[in-house]
């Protein structure tokens, strides 16, 4: 049986926040700071750098207008560590 998680939508402009805070946090040491286990805070980081495309639920705040996302160009995003 494989272990339950949290699936965590995002808008690609969240996503980008996300990504930029768990840096800013890794680069700043705020993970030895709050005594965070640094192997669990990595697999968060590598997790995050993971992150795939996906169709969002109505359910997500900040979605985009539809006449807005039918007009837009979205290119698939890549990050690096």
């Amino acid at each position: 049986m494989k272990p339950n998680g949290i699936n965590i939508e995002l808008t690609p402009s969240q996503y980008d926040m996300v990504y930029d805070l768990i840096m800013d946090a890794y680069s700043n040491n705020v993970p030895d700071q709050k005594g965070w286990d640094m192997q669990t805070y990595d697999n968060m980081v590598d997790n995050v750098c993971n992150g795939k495309s996906t169709i969002l639920s109505n359910d997500v705040k900040g979605i985009m207008p539809l006449w807005l996302v039918a007009h837009t160009d979205f290119t698939p995003l890549t990050y690096r560590l």
